[in-house]
């Protein structure tokens, strides 16, 4: 599965890296990862084209700890179960305008502040 599509980008491009961040749980979510065998979600709310053609991403992440922070599109790319399975995938019915304090609710994350 593609993690990143042309949509997505242009949302990306649209907010940058930072746009959101004042909203906090309010933030709308551009794209949804997700770990169908484990622990794993990541609500993206930004990001940002490096040189190289990778992606910065920036949003709220459930792993052991939920924190809000940056991954790269190539990290997430890069799980694989036995080292030949992706495992990571994009919500593809994930909600136009849906926030993360939204997801939260309907996932059963718990919502921490940053400082």
């Amino acid at each position: 599965m593609k993690l990143l599509t042309k949509e997505i980008e242009e949302e990306l491009l649209k907010y940058g890296i930072d746009g959101q961040r004042e909203l906090v749980f309010h933030s709308k979510v551009i794209a949804r990862y997700f770990n169908p065998y484990g622990v794993g979600t990541w609500l993206i709310t930004g990001g940002k084209r490096l040189m190289d053609g990778d992606w910065l991403l920036f949003g709220y992440v459930s792993l052991i700890y939920n924190e809000w922070g940056y991954i790269l599109l190539s990290e997430l790319e890069s799980l694989k179960l036995g080292n030949e399975i992706p495992i990571i995938e994009r919500d593809r019915y994930l909600r136009g305008n849906t926030t993360v304090h939204d997801e939260c609710v309907r996932l059963g994350i718990r919502e921490f502040e940053y400082g």
